[in-house]
């Protein structure tokens, strides 16, 4: 805002006075000291915009100049120029005056109708450059000029600096042009607002030109219309797809929440098309994504959400979900929400398919209980599923891959072999295809094992499959076979390691020193080009095949491979 000049504070301050002494009303002082100081700022070259000087700012300065009297306390400092001034009026009467005179004696100059000038330019604008005046070109402007010199009868007086000021200040700029917005296409946005926004928070710029641009042809892009909503409601907030209208709320998800509440009415069930008719500003997308997140929702049956708000659970039946949910967790460390008995639930919530009432009572459990998949903890002891099956293993001295799979099914509610194959590989000895042993079963001598190991080994890695015979392994307890090799691998090989591309139960993975650090990817690389077979795929993957690095004849990175092999035999 330009700073005010001792004589337009001397015009405020009488102004003030002639109200307070009731020479004038409140209204009418107003209108007349912003007219004096536009008149002023037009007679001293200024281009002025609407906003200088108006009634609205008038009204601010006069409660700042009131408070600045009364001595009371204001909500910004005010300008140095008001206690300059008022000073004078207070104790200095003759420099007051002067100043008073010097102002009436401005507005008495007789100056060229700038008002007027002003007013064409936009009518201008508006009538005649409905989709933009380029902004910046001077071939443009001095189209411009004669335009106006034919249009209105008269030359344009003012410079090209001070018709680019009024531009910047009275019209959007976008895309290097200036577009002037006539009152008609602000009522249109206005009332397409007021119409609709009853309640509403948040509305997205791409919804809201498509309604608008069946209104008027003169927005050409939602991008536009949220300059000049800027421009006409700056109260709201503001973001890069989207503008929030209730500021109670500074973020997307939580006005979205609000206004899929607000729709939702009194009904338990809704599906997403009465939503989308009744949230007309918000996309489909974002609708489904804040009935998928939002606390108050949970999945029906497709495209159909339950409230929460709306389900029931009674004391008795509350007591007792929670109740077992201790019990379990105090008993074993956690329980399966299948085991769960819920029927009378289902009886309340009869409107509710069986997974929204599930999902209703697995949020009442989230309270103070973690979950992962069906399986809950107590918060800050959740364990994932591989962890599950790896605490029982450590309790057990034999366990076979069905047991896991049974105790798998019933605390999780699914059966996964590789999360049994790679928790019970982590923690014990596997010695066949289907049994595991503790490790204390097991008595290893790892020198002289390495030692057999090394006699076939050569280069950087062999095949788990290039150990064809175990007669000459030195005796552990148990019969050796690939399983076993695999497991001595894994926990208690002093110079060798055990390593894969993908967990199997088949033994497929190569034997790598420990002191060399190789991707699985290298490892075939090296084996191919050991083998001194062709460059062929189907080859190729026979071979590793055969030699025990891969399971089946099926490796996603084949083509990779084979460019990363011919590379280095050349």
């Amino acid at each position: 805002m330009e700073k005010w000049s001792d004589i337009e504070v001397a015009l405020l301050i009488d102004t003030y006075f002639n109200v307070k002494n009731g020479k004038l009303s409140r209204n009418e002082g107003l209108k007349t000291l912003s007219s004096n100081l536009r008149k002023i700022g037009m007679n001293q070259g200024k281009c002025i915009s609407d906003l200088y000087r108006n009634i609205n700012g008038m009204s601010w300065q006069f409660g700042v100049l009131e408070s600045l009297i009364n001595g009371k306390d204001i909500n910004r400092e005010a300008p140095k120029s008001f206690k300059k001034v008022l000073d004078l009026y207070e104790h200095y009467r003759d420099d007051y005056d002067k100043l008073l005179e010097e102002a009436k004696e401005l507005l008495g100059v007789e100056t060229v109708d700038i008002e007027k000038i002003l007013f064409d330019i936009k009518d201008c604008l508006i009538k005649y450059y409905p989709y933009g005046f380029r902004f910046s070109s001077s071939i443009e402007m001095n189209r411009f000029k004669k335009n106006f010199l034919s249009k209105y009868g008269y030359e344009l007086i003012l410079d090209d600096k001070k018709i680019y000021e009024y531009l910047n200040e009275n019209c959007i700029i976008y895309n290097n042009k200036a577009y002037c917005i006539s009152e008609n296409v602000f009522e249109i946005i206005n009332n397409e607002l007021t119409n609709v926004t009853d309640g509403v928070s948040i509305i997205y710029y791409d919804i809201f030109y498509e309604m608008v641009s069946c209104k008027t042809d003169m927005i050409i892009s939602s991008e536009m219309l949220e300059m000049i909503l800027r421009k006409l409601f700056s109260n709201y907030l503001y973001k890069q797809k989207y503008f929030i209208i209730d500021k109670k709320f500074n973020k997307e998800f939580d006005a979205l929440i609000n206004d899929v509440e607000l729709a939702w009415g009194n009904s338990v069930i809704r599906n997403v098309d009465f939503l989308r008719k009744s949230l007309v500003f918000v996309p489909i997308e974002k609708i489904k994504y804040a009935l998928s997140y939002g606390n108050s929702f949970v999945w029906n049956s497709e495209e159909t959400y339950a409230n929460t708000n709306f389900f029931i659970c009674d004391d008795i039946t509350k007591d007792y979900i929670l109740n077992y949910a201790k019990a379990a967790c105090d008993n074993q460390g956690f329980f399966n929400f299948n085991d769960l008995s819920i029927d009378a639930v289902y009886e309340q919530n009869y409107e509710m398919t069986r997974s929204a009432v599930m999902a209703c009572v697995m949020k009442l459990i989230l309270v103070d209980y973690d979950k992962v998949d069906k399986v809950i903890r107590r918060k800050g002891d959740l364990k994932s599923h591989v962890d599950i099956i790896t605490d029982y293993c450590s309790h057990k001295k034999r366990v076979t891959i069905n047991e896991l799979a049974d105790y798998q099914k019933k605390v999780t509610g699914t059966v996964r072999q590789s999360i049994i194959i790679d928790a019970a590989s982590s923690i014990m000895i596997r010695i066949d295809e289907t049994t595991f042993i503790n490790k204390n079963m097991v008595s290893f001598d790892a020198y002289a094992v390495d030692k057999t190991i090394s006699e076939v080994f050569h280069e950087k890695s062999i095949g788990m499959k290039e150990i064809v015979s175990f007669s000459s392994f030195p005796e552990c307890g148990v019969a050796w076979n690939h399983f076993l090799l695999e497991s001595y691998l894994r926990h208690f090989s002093l110079l060798f390691k055990y390593c894969t591309n993908i967990s199997n139960s088949g033994n497929a993975g190569a034997i790598v020193r420990k002191d060399v650090n190789i991707d699985y990817f290298d490892i075939l690389v090296d084996a191919v080009i050991k083998s001194k077979c062709s460059l062929n795929k189907d080859e190729i993957l026979a071979e590793l095949v055969n030699k025990g690095y891969l399971l089946k004849r099926l490796y996603k990175r084949i083509d990779d491979l084979i460019d990363a092999a011919r590379l280095l035999k050349q």
